[in-house]
């Protein structure tokens, strides 16, 4: 030094002078030499970020803007190798269709499938921001914006456009949301105008007792129409599961005696009958004291009583509108008419599925009643006044089928139901002294023997019968066929069948109460599974 000061002497320095770190003069030799591929891995980086054609910005993922993307499938399929990776913690696959995110200012990582970090940090801008508001930068970022749009489908007024896989010569389908409003309105008022048939309702409507003329001979037609009727509604019933546990054993109305009991119905196993299991709800009601009810519910017997019914013919030659009408009226008959369709009927059973499709069919006895009576009592009668009846069994369980129209034996269920059936009960007086039998049933030499009923004379031939819509009856009870085919071989070599009730009273000693059926059902299966009976119901 001139001034003879020696130089300092720099931490960390050697003692020759020498330094660690790089002087002024030798960084200004470095930088010309370091600038080139400073500025190649700037813009490479700005790259990665923007996106280039190696590293796309995954499909479905909201851009930059905030803007709602219109994914299309096929251009997803044709990137190999498909992406996979997490979002928000959910392994997406972009072979799949995806659907649009609505993600509002949120980061989002997209990882590899091999776990490693080398993905991008995709930010969205709230969709509100300005485009004003975006440095140069970000509008490198973006990714490209979605086609021009037409006035009249604006990004106000388009909730979502989603392209499905379809050939390249169809148009991409755009649902505005207030074609999807117009569509929706469409919807409900043709569900208001055509309501579902599930909507049936199981119903009872009783008829009044004055419609039947029991003292005029011959039985004149009943006057009754459908603005006479009582409806009684069961809402409870809604499909074949209900059947039978919710049906009104315990609360049917006394107010129409006709209607049938009914306890149970199921469709046999060959798929062509509906079975009903009824019970005469007037052996309830016997004893001392109940003589007014069992006047009053002496229909219930007439239920088991055998009718021959005729269609009716048309007696004019042009095809007028009274022509047609007749097509479907019936009448009462006598067990020789030639027009006759059915011999032992009871009940007419009026099928429908769809508005304005329906089918009538008549009943048929399991047995015929009044020949098991005959055969068993002889000349005694089959309905007796005041009693005693209390030995005929064979009167306390009505058993009576309905035949499936062919239409409905292979008809599709629509939800609770395959069909709907309704059961008309055809009234007339209880016959009391006589027998509808013919010489079919006794033979020849017994005929002259039995007091035979005069059908032609108590009916007549003009006797018809009112419309189904116009009589007391069981209404929309459903029906569903059974899934399995009939079995070819019965299950059981020999069977029984009991009813029982967990207490009862005994005629006549009322004030006792009987409660041992518990104890007394197990001795009496047991002494029945003794003697060779396999089952009992």
């Amino acid at each position: 030094s001139p001034h003879g000061l020696r130089r300092p002497r720099i931490r960390g320095g050697n003692r020759s002078g020498g330094s660690n770190h790089i002087s002024n003069k030798k960084l200004s030799k470095l930088l010309p030499l370091l600038g080139p591929p400073l500025i190649f891995l700037s813009l490479l980086w700005i790259g990665l970020q923007a996106g280039g054609p190696d590293n796309r910005m995954p499909m479905g993922v909201n851009d930059n803007r905030g803007s709602r993307l219109v994914v299309d499938p096929e251009e997803m399929m044709r990137r190999e190798p498909p992406v996979m990776g997490r979002l928000r913690g959910k392994t997406i696959d972009t072979r799949q269709p995806p659907s649009v995110q609505k993600n509002h200012g949120a980061v989002e990582e997209i990882k590899g499938d091999t776990g490693d970090e080398n993905a991008k940090l995709v930010e969205n801008i709230p969709p509100n921001e300005k485009e004003d508001d975006k440095t140069p930068e970000e509008d490198d970022r973006v990714a490209p914006p979605p086609p021009p749009e037409t006035p009249e489908e604006t990004e106000s007024n388009v909730d979502a456009i989603i392209t499905p896989p379809k050939p390249k010569s169809e148009k991409t389908p755009k649902i505005t949301t207030q074609q999807a409003a117009i569509v929706a309105a469409e919807v409900m008022t043709r569900s208001k105008s055509a309501p579902l048939p599930d909507k049936k309702v199981v119903s009872l409507y009783l008829e009044p007792r004055s419609a039947l003329d029991e003292s005029t001979r011959p039985l004149p037609p009943r006057r009754t129409s459908a603005d006479l009727l009582e409806r009684i509604d069961y809402l409870e019933i809604k499909s074949c599961a209900d059947i039978p546990h919710r049906l009104p054993v315990n609360h049917l109305p006394d107010k129409d005696p006709f209607l049938p009991w009914i306890h149970d119905y199921f469709v046999s196993p060959d798929g062509h009958s509906v079975q009903f299991v009824a019970a005469n709800k007037r052996r309830c009601e016997t004893g001392e004291g109940k003589e007014t009810v069992m006047a009053y519910l002496q229909a219930q017997v007439s239920l088991f009583q055998p009718l021959p019914v005729a269609r009716v013919i048309p007696t004019s030659t042009n095809h007028s509108q009274k022509e047609e009408k007749a097509k479907n009226q019936y009448r009462l008959a006598s067990p020789d008419d030639s027009d006759m369709i059915a011999a032992e009927t009871r009940f007419q059973c009026r099928f429908h599925r769809n508005p304005g499709e329906e089918w009538i069919t008549f009943s048929r006895f399991a047995f015929n009643y009044e020949y098991v009576i005959w055969r068993k009592r002889g000349n005694r009668p089959m309905f007796v006044e005041m009693g005693p009846d209390v030995d005929q069994v064979e009167l306390s369980q009505l058993l009576f089928s309905c035949p499936i129209p062919d239409e409905l034996k292979t008809a599709k269920s629509l939800g609770s139901a395959s069909f709907w059936v309704d059961v008309i009960p055809i009234r007339t007086p209880t016959r009391k002294n006589s027998v509808l039998l013919s010489a079919h049933h006794t033979g020849p030499q017994y005929i002259s023997q039995i007091r035979a009923f005069n059908s032609s004379k108590i009916y007549g031939k003009h006797h018809i019968l009112p419309s189904p819509s116009d009589a007391g009856r069981w209404a929309n009870l459903p029906v569903c066929l059974p899934n399995e085919p009939p079995p070819t071989s019965k299950p059981h070599l020999l069977t029984a069948c009991t009813w029982a009730s967990a207490s009862y009273r005994r005629r006549g000693d009322e004030a006792f109460l009987f409660e041992d059926t518990a104890a007394r059902l197990r001795e009496w299966a047991y002494f029945h599974r003794l003697v060779g009976i396999d089952h009992i119901f």
